[in-house]
């Protein structure tokens, strides 16, 4: 199957070959895709918290963390993959809860794109429950050829009012003219792992984060914008549309440089 990497799978506990794997086309799918660093797994608990979370949301059952744990540990131990993306469902069909993990493709931003910043553009899409991590098979198509068509990095969700609210896979942040933060409201987004650690580094820092709205018109006014996630981490974005921005922005640097540590001291425990 081309959506996944290596040569095994873990279904229910089980090893099963990749090749011939389809997920459930007919099932709700709620997943976590998690980054697997010298064969670790990189803030495992946050990730499995927050698919209990989305299931919880649309009344479903999730199986328990020492479960999905175990299969996710089997499928290290039976793949020769050390460093890469995880991706985590969990389904239900005739009211069985069903576990699959295997490693994903990936396209994390090279050195240079760090450095210099990456451009993304406006998508206008709203998610139906931002908060629920939920796979919708046709956003994904979609979305995935719109960024192919621009040769972007990102799509940038652009809601009916003109907002902007979030990445298809990332968070959005701007940085204001008072060096201060600004990201759309939690409940309007799917709320990231890496998201969460921004905000706490922001507030170690001295960094005010303000979530309101932002609108498409008023980015211009900004002095800085990056994107985080599994993938990209903390990412500085140089053009967004028509609009460009300082790659260098020395705030974005801090909360950039203060995350790799955090992914360092993270692996080592």
């Amino acid at each position: 199957m081309k959506n996944i990497r290596g040569k095994f799978l873990i279904v229910n506990g089980q090893t099963a070959d990749a090749s011939g794997y389809t997920p459930e086309s007919s099932a709700d799918l709620y997943y976590e895709v998690i980054r697997v660093i010298n064969g670790k797994y990189l803030f495992l608990n946050e990730h499995l918290n927050r698919l209990r979370l989305s299931c919880s949301k649309r009344l479903t059952d999730c199986p328990g963390k020492d479960i999905i744990s175990s299969h996710l540990n089997q499928l290290i131990e039976v793949s020769d993959i050390k460093e890469g993306n995880v991706k985590l469902l969990v389904y239900h069909i005739n009211e069985k809860s069903n576990v699959v993990c295997y490693f994903v493709p990936h396209h994390y931003p090279k050195a240079d794109d760090y450095q210099k910043g990456v451009a993304v553009k406006t998508f206008k899409f709203v998610r139906p429950d931002p908060n629920v991590k939920r796979w919708n098979e046709q956003f994904r198509i979609r979305v995935n050829q719109f960024i192919k068509d621009e040769n972007i990095y990102e799509a940038l969700l652009l809601n009916g009012e003109g907002m902007l609210t979030e990445g298809s896979r990332s968070n959005l942040f701007f940085i204001d003219d008072e060096n201060r933060i600004i990201t759309a409201p939690n409940d309007q987004v799917l709320q990231g792992i890496t998201q969460k650690y921004v905000f706490q580094i922001c507030k170690k820092l001295g960094v005010t984060v303000l979530e309101q709205n932002i609108r498409l018109e008023t980015i211009s006014k900004m002095t800085g914008c990056f994107i985080t996630g599994t993938s990209p981490k903390v990412l500085p974005v140089s053009r967004l549309d028509d609009t460009y921005f300082d790659a260098n922005n020395k705030v974005m640097q801090d909360i950039g440089s203060a995350y790799e540590q955090l992914i360092e001291e993270s692996i080592r425990l």
